[in-house]
């Protein structure tokens, strides 16, 4: 086994060495077990998601060493064994917070339970709330506060602030306002971050009355506690600030930068971008003049965003000489423009702009041409991206591989095949090679069009480019070997992500469609065990892959009480999971006219007919033992 100095040495080298060859000072070597990377499929994470083991030496101690060894070794008692038994609670606390793969994470949280020599207060299952959150893994969210509550392991107001905070950056706004009430209810109040949060969550939920009245009632409960007026740091303001921006209330908005600098708080990049949109819109051009000289002078450098808000602001002014200076700036910055004159929703008056500015021999390269066709792209308005295409060459501009990746992908989108080769040739004939963006969207077209040799010719061609086929393009040759019936193929794809650390909850439904299709029930269910402890059952594609996959091996209890659990998860039962369920009332002695009624009332009134399937598969509770069939009550 690696002795802890020995792996400190390896935390501590720059390029770490075999373990092996660093334990051959201590004659142990012959002790250490097979070397399997932690990283690997073994350890079922990919290393790319680890961090770096830089910020790992301003630790100290023993953190650095247990570290690499959690890096090194796929099992934990073998990661753990020179310390085990000697680590402290904030060495835990820390161990936890340095895995950026939920997995992982959970599966040392449970070493440390199942040991039973270490206590997990509050902050390890804080610690855990936040990486779980963060994954959206929300079964084990709420199995954790569950576990936390049957412990008696009382929750912080730090617990509720994770809580809101991932559940509304999981985009579960409503879930997020529970979590609030429930801290309301315990006594405790939102600190300044949570606040925000809260903040936030009611603005993407476009109610900025809510959010400001949650403002005031929180600063007036904290003024009441302390006594004295309360004065805000930096993230307040910048929330407020941006509150009654969205809100249209310039006047507020104004108050509150103004008072924001009488207290003596320097503004950030965060503030300076919010006033300016807000003084932008309501057209007070001189007062954006201001706050870029006021930018100057405190020497806070405008962003990208900056430099987007000035771009679109002066543009819908018609200020073209302007716009197209900041634009100018932006680029001597170094910056990549991204949205800039787009006009988000409305790409028109983006083309019109660009029109404006080369006109005035203001444009000198395609990118202005490229976020505006982007946008056309998106909103599949590509006969305008076409246009704007021929207006940029007639103009004598000429188009980058971003252009051509750009329409490529867009006509891949939408099964164009000609259009889509077409601008690939266009490509290749001006010099530009194949890269993998590229490949990647003509693997998306050529499965979608069922082009089998072209599809596999060009993902043999991505796999030796930088940075290789992505997630969806694998799950795409997946999908077209899963209809040709290709099990070796489609397990070479499988196999070749799981060891990159991107299968995915598609990927898996995939394979266990694949082989129940040829008949591989075994090799199936292996993968639906998988599914399950990986917790990669959460879409409606799952659910009914495994609901297919039990029905039709007879197992009609498993096939239901999956059917209850995608209920609880939220996912929406489909046609498909109807007829799945049909054929399970039927086969358990049901007609084929009660089954047709239930599916007659969910089309009528889907909400209703739900709930009228969910109490047909409930009343099926009992068993007949002598016919062993399910007796509808």
């Amino acid at each position: 086994m690696l002795h802890s100095d020995c792996l400190r040495t390896l935390s501590n080298n720059s390029v770490f060495l075999n373990p092996r060859i660093a334990c051959i000072r201590c004659r142990n070597h012959s002790k250490i077990p097979n070397f399997v990377p932690a990283s690997s499929s073994y350890g079922g994470f990919s290393s790319k998601q680890t961090k770096s083991p830089l910020k790992w030496g301003s630790y100290g101690g023993c953190i650095p060493s247990i570290l690499v060894a959690l890096e090194t070794f796929a099992d934990l008692d073998d990661a753990f064994e020179p310390w085990e038994g000697n680590l402290s609670c904030k060495e835990r606390t820390i161990i936890l917070k340095e895995q950026t793969n939920w997995r992982r994470a959970l599966s040392i949280f449970d070493w440390f339970k199942n040991k039973g020599c270490y206590e997990l207060n509050v902050i390890h299952y804080n610690v855990m709330l936040k990486i779980l959150g963060r994954a959206q893994r929300w079964d084990h969210v709420r199995n954790l506060w569950r576990e936390m509550q049957f412990k008696c392991i009382t929750p912080t107001n730090s617990t509720y602030g994770t809580l809101i905070d991932v559940f509304s950056k999981g985009g579960l706004n409503k879930e997020a306002l529970l979590w609030l009430g429930e801290m309301y209810k315990q006594g405790m109040e939102p600190d300044e971050v949570t606040m925000g949060i809260v903040v936030q969550t009611y603005k993407k939920a476009g109610e900025f009355q809510k959010a400001e009245q949650f403002f005031k009632k929180w600063s007036s409960d904290r003024n009441d506690a302390t006594q004295t007026r309360n004065f805000y740091g930096l993230y307040t303001f910048n929330t407020l600030i941006d509150t009654y921006g969205k809100a249209g209330q310039l006047k507020e908005a104004s108050d509150a930068f103004a008072q924001m600098l009488k207290e003596g708080i320097v503004p950030d990049i965060v503030t300076f971008n919010t006033i300016i949109h807000v003084s932008g819109n309501n057209g007070q051009l001189e007062e954006v003049d201001s706050l870029m000289e006021l930018m100057k002078e405190i020497r806070c450098d405008p962003d990208t965003r900056t430099y987007n808000i000035l771009i679109s602001l002066y543009a819908k002014h018609d200020d073209i000489t302007t716009a197209a200076g900041y634009f100018s700036k932006m680029k001597e910055a170094g910056l990549i423009p991204d949205i800039i004159l787009s006009e988000a929703e409305l790409p028109e008056k983006g083309a019109s702009y660009v029109r404006k500015m080369q006109e005035a021999g203001l444009v000198s390269d395609c990118i202005p041409y490229s976020m505006v066709m982007t946008r056309f792209a998106k909103l599949g308005k590509l006969e305008q991206a076409e246009d704007l295409f021929d207006e940029m060459v007639t103009q004598g501009i000429e188009p980058d591989i971003v252009i051509y990746s750009i329409l490529i992908n867009a006509f891949s989108d939408i099964g164009s095949i000609d259009e889509a080769l077409n601008y690939v040739d266009s490509m290749k004939h001006v010099g530009f090679a194949l890269n993998s963006i590229i490949c990647n969207s003509l693997i998306k077209l050529y499965t979608k069009a069922g082009y089998l040799l072209e599809a596999q010719e060009t993902y043999k061609l991505a796999k030796s480019l930088d940075g290789g086929p992505d997630v969806y393009s694998s799950n795409c040759m997946i999908d077209l070997y899963c209809e040709n019936s290709m099990v070796k193929e489609a397990e070479e794809v499988f196999t070749y992500l799981k060891h990159r650390g991107d299968a995915s909850e598609f990927s898996y439904a995939m394979m266990l469609c694949l082989y129940k299709k040829i008949g591989l029930v075994d090799e199936a269910y292996m993968i639906a065990d998988e599914m399950h402890d990986s917790g990669l059952v959460t879409a409606t594609l799952s659910y009914n892959s495994l609901i297919r996959l039990y029905t039709s091996d007879g197992r009609s209890w498993e096939a239901i009480k999956c059917f209850r659990q995608m209920v609880d998860s939220g996912a929406q039962p489909d046609d498909i999971t109807f007829k799945l369920l049909a054929t399970i009332l039927i086969r358990h002695g049901a007609s084929k006219e009660a089954a047709n009624r239930l599916e007659l009332i969910r089309k009528n009134d889907a909400q209703s007919g739900v709930h009228q399937w969910i109490e047909a598969v409930n009343a099926m509770s009992c068993l007949d033992d002598n016919a062993s069939t399910l007796v509808i009550k």
